[in-house]
């Protein structure tokens, strides 16, 4: 089940401009703790960190998988040229927790690239075997893209 994320903003501005925004805003925050399976006991232990924000990660790294797919339908070709896009930038990257940087070409270089900026939206893995990496990843054949999916599942 996804979330309609459209209905919740629309719903969220409404509850700003009622008598009432706090009963409308917690009623959807109920609805979003159903959406992404959150209960309450992860909620009092956001401070462990672990497990609220990694469903979270995954809430969104699923998001913008689905939306990159719905664009490769689109224009494979222009979604393959962007995907295969690095751009020189700072090192100052490299101290970026969440952002991971694409291979460097060039000795004493540094290149971002789309999927560098899509992990650092969507977080890195906490455990298992890919710790450490970013949630999304790329299928390719010969440098086409074919699916983008999440590195730590089948999907």
């Amino acid at each position: 089940m996804k979330a309609d994320i459209s209905g919740i903003l629309s719903k969220l501005i409404r509850a700003v401009s009622t008598s009432q925004p706090h009963v409308m805003i917690y009623e959807l925050l109920c609805d979003l703790m159903i959406e992404l399976d959150i209960d309450e006991t992860d909620l009092l232990s956001v401070s462990n960190d672990s497990g609220l924000s990694t469903k979270l990660d995954k809430y969104v790294a699923d998001r913008i998988i689905e939306v990159m797919n719905r664009a490769n339908i689109v224009d494979e070709e222009a979604i393959t040229n962007l995907m295969n896009t690095n751009i020189s930038c700072s090192f100052k990257f490299m101290d970026d927790p969440t952002i991971k940087l694409s291979k460097f070409r060039y000795p004493g270089s540094c290149e971002i690239n789309l999927l560098s900026i899509l992990n650092g939206i969507a977080g890195v893995i906490n455990e298992g075997d890919h710790k450490g990496k970013g949630y999304i990843i790329v299928g390719k054949d010969d440098q086409k893209v074919t699916k983008f999916k999440r590195a730590d599942t089948e999907k």
